[in-house]
């Protein structure tokens, strides 16, 4: 299920991009502990020089303001059939193919459970001397590439997005439900409003048990079981909306982590902001904000 995400760097000067750059080279990230392999590479560039070939490029072109650089993440999940040898392989070719004629840095970070790769790229041509422009649709290209290559891969895409119809209630459910007597109701209504705060699955399932619902989903079983207050068990497939559906929750909870490293990324890249491009960097407050968001995904199951 891997997913291209957008990062939006609403900081775009020289020491914003210094500080992304320096972020996604970190070797505690890009270092297998296994095998010392590092996942550092560049595309018409050395990747460990990327910040000074992008601004001699910039340079160049008389092209060092407005936007500096663009950057993306492509992630795995830990159920994706990747090594971090193939996940930077399949990174390599996308990169090459999504942004032709432009310098990009391509690390693959390896110190979580998720394999991720960040792809940081220089917003000037060093062919052309022009900018990268981007549209509402470039993302959407960008994902349909990235499925492309990936199933070259054997790596399953997300599956696209289908409206279902959804099941009718029964005369007895509506009866019941306008009388806010139904457990299967309130059942619904108790999902939609833990989904409102949970940031991880293992952080819904805590949240469900306070409400008094006992919460099975497991890899191996194909629905979620719910165990309510009353007794009753009621499997996802029972309610009445796709969105309840096990592989919905899944890919939901997969979307709001990519944001959340996003977000967090973008505050890492907003400390290096200094004048002389050197950074805030003595109290580590950036790397601990993105080693924070790691660690909570990974509560044990």
């Amino acid at each position: 299920m891997p997913i291209v995400r957008f990062i939006k760097n609403e900081k775009q000067n020289a020491s914003a991009m210094k500080g992304s750059i320096d972020y996604c080279l970190q070797k505690c990230k890009t270092v297998d502990s296994q095998t010392g392999q590092r996942y550092v590479s560049g595309i018409n560039c050395n990747g460990l020089n990327a910040y000074r070939e992008f601004m001699t490029t910039k340079l160049a072109n008389n092209a060092d303001n407005g936007r500096y650089f663009y950057q993306y993440v492509q992630s795995f999940s830990p159920k994706d059939n990747v090594d971090y040898d193939k996940a930077h392989k399949i990174a390599l070719e996308f990169a090459e193919k999504a942004w032709q004629g432009h310098e990009i840095l391509v690390t693959t970070h390896c110190d979580r459970n998720h394999i991720h790769t960040h792809f940081i790229i220089n917003s000037v041509s060093f062919e052309t001397g022009k900018k990268l422009r981007q549209n509402p649709n470039t993302l959407k290209s960008l994902r349909k590439l990235n499925d492309e290559i990936c199933a070259k891969y054997d790596v399953t895409p997300l599956k696209p997005y289908t409206k279902t119809k959804e099941k009718r209630l029964s005369d007895g459910e509506y009866r019941m439900a306008m009388k806010g007597e139904s457990w299967k109701f309130a059942l619904m209504f108790t999902i939609d409003n833990v989904m409102k705060r949970a940031k991880t699955k293992q952080e819904f399932i805590d949240e469900m048990k306070r409400n008094g619902y006992q919460v099975l989903w497991t890899d191996e079983r194909k629905y979620i079981t719910y165990t309510c207050p009353n007794g009753m068990k009621c499997r996802d497939i029972k309610l009445h909306q796709e969105k309840y559906r096990k592989e919905k929750m899944e890919l939901e909870f997969e979307l709001r982590r990519i944001e959340t490293e996003k977000c967090t990324a973008e505050s890492y890249s907003q400390r290096y902001d200094s004048e002389d491009g050197t950074g805030i960097t003595g109290d580590n407050r950036g790397e601990r904000l993105l080693e924070s968001t790691d660690q909570s995904e990974q509560k044990p199951e």
